[in-house]
């Protein structure tokens, strides 16, 4: 049978986790990794620069076909129709993030722009709330401290995937951090632009901030400037004062629907049979 690795993201040539890892624990890993792609018939990872970054390093020990890169994907037959947010009367603007932050995941960068926003136009917690859908962790609630957002910041309950959609429209604007490893894209990318709502990105990957870009989905800020974060975030919440809510071109968000991820599983699945049916030959 053919053998198809589907990576996702990168195990040694993540550059935060593979600094926490014993010598021997990522030398065994390498060679493990290494043994992995030259065995397969094929070898996906799920982000173009993760592609980029093992054909740098390991391109020269197996065939330049053996990898490729499938980005994940939202389902859009899940969920319903886009519809507009609600109007802005007696209610803050809700700049929502949703999940968790975490070693990797800091929410250092987008609270030190929040807080710019927010003194820089004198908004009050009434004109406007940072909504974290998880229970508050350790990193955001020190950051809420270190920044002065604790009046600002609101909790709300986890929700089921099946729950997120609505939750995820309920907001004005979506916020989206990383890790700080240019190869991984967080998965709630992809409900983000599912959703509809205008994405403020506060990420360091370049291949993020492109997808973003490219698909219209919102408003990319250099993660390292609270200025430009409140610059960014500004436009995002100008609209929605003038009450400007335009639906998603589903054309430029289509490469990140499930129908166009199953076709290129499935023309990747072709692949690997085919070479593994000339190679029994040889």
């Amino acid at each position: 049978f053919p053998l198809v690795v589907d990576f996702r993201d990168p195990w040694t040539l993540h550059s935060g986790k593979s600094k926490l890892r014993p010598p021997p624990t990522l030398a065994f890993m390498k060679w493990y990794e290494r043994r992995l792609f030259s065995r397969a018939d094929r070898v996906i990872v799920n982000t173009e620069s993760c592609e980029r970054a093992y054909r740098d390093r390991d391109g020269h020990l197996w065939p330049e076909d053996r990898i490729t890169s499938i980005r994940n994907a939202f389902d859009s037959t899940m969920f319903g129709p886009w519809s507009p947010p609600r109007p802005l009367k007696s209610r803050p603007f809700e700049l929502t993030y949703f999940g968790q932050f975490r070693k990797f995941v800091r929410p250092d960068h987008l609270f030190r722009g929040v807080a710019q926003f927010i003194r820089t136009r004198e908004l009050s917690p009434d004109d406007f709330k940072l909504v974290i859908i998880s229970p508050l962790d350790g990193y955001a609630i020190q950051a809420s401290l270190d920044h002065g957002l604790d009046a600002y910041l609101e909790s709300r309950p986890s929700v089921s995937f099946t729950e997120s959609f609505d939750v995820l429209q309920r907001a004005d604007a979506l916020a989206l951090v990383d890790g700080g490893c240019p190869l991984v894209i967080a998965g709630k990318l992809y409900d983000y632009l599912c959703a509809g709502r205008p994405i403020l990105s506060v990420a360091e990957s370049a291949e993020v901030n492109q997808m973003i870009e490219q698909s219209g989905a919102g408003q990319v800020a250099i993660a390292q400037d609270p200025q430009d974060i409140s610059k960014q975030l500004g436009l995002i919440y100008e609209a929605a004062l003038r009450g400007e809510h335009l639906p998603p071109d589903l054309s430029k968000r289509a490469p990140y629907d499930a129908p166009a991820q199953a076709e290129r599983y499935a023309q990747v699945l072709n692949e690997a049979v085919l070479h593994h049916q000339q190679s029994k030959r040889l």
